[in-house]
């Protein structure tokens, strides 16, 4: 059984040459910016 946790929380991905890297999306309060889930 494929069990997936959804969080809401927005990320950033940035990726140039061989690196990468994600990190949380912040608000100007740096709180990290969450959207809501839509149950499919």
């Amino acid at each position: 059984m494929n069990k997936e946790k959804v969080c809401g929380v927005n990320y950033v991905f940035h990726a140039s040459g061989n690196a990468g890297g994600m990190t949380p999306l912040l608000d100007r309060e740096e709180k990290p910016v969450i959207s809501s889930i839509i149950n499919r």
